[in-house]
């Protein structure tokens, strides 16, 4: 899952959803090194990626996309997921996506110093691009791609990534209309 999920899944606090998107920035940094509520939120994190990459049905996602993307399919279906739960957030939060978005750019504000450094260089973008309600829209994918794509230091294949998802997107979205409940009371059940 991307960081809209690991949001949405994180404990309603400040330091759990901190924790949750941390653990997509954390560049050899060790969990001791953050306070207890976000050392929770950054295991919770774990957690959910590695209920996500065993899952039989996020595994069957990768499959749909493998052939255009290669290893990078669970990327590619972490962002596609993301964006399915964008697309019909009123079914899983009460909260409107905009007043999540707003709060949780609040929130990489205000706590800045308590983020890592490559966080820290991303939260202009993340905050700037409006980055959590651009995943509702599918155009958006396309450029969430080719900025991965420009990170990665290899040749890759992520330029084709858009055309996978949007070629397999049904199939794709009710993929994630299966999995994406059994995440969420899985990762309830726990905490």
């Amino acid at each position: 899952m991307n960081y809209l999920a690991h949001l949405l899944l994180a404990e309603p606090t400040d330091d759990s959803r901190l924790g949750a998107i941390i653990g997509d920035f954390m560049s050899g940094q060790a969990v001791a090194e953050f306070t207890p509520g976000i050392q929770e939120g950054i295991l919770l994190h774990r957690r959910i990626d590695e209920i996500t990459d065993a899952h039989p049905v996020f595994r069957r996602s990768r499959g749909r996309v493998r052939e255009s993307v290669g290893r990078f399919a669970g990327v590619v279906v972490d962002v596609v997921y993301d964006h399915f739960l964008a697309r019909d957030w009123d079914r899983w939060s009460v909260t409107p996506l905009r007043e999540f978005a707003d709060e949780t750019y609040a929130l990489l504000e205000r706590r800045f110093g308590e983020s890592p450094p490559r966080l820290q260089r991303a939260v202009p973008y993340i905050v700037g691009g409006d980055w959590l309600m651009a995943y509702s829209r599918l155009p958006h994918l396309e450029q969430v791609f080719a900025g991965i794509s420009r990170r990665v230091k290899r040749s890759n294949p992520l330029g084709e990534a858009f055309d996978a998802v949007r070629e397999r997107y049904d199939e794709l979205s009710r993929d994630f209309d299966e999995f994406f409940p059994e995440l969420r009371a899985k990762v309830g059940a726990e905490h």
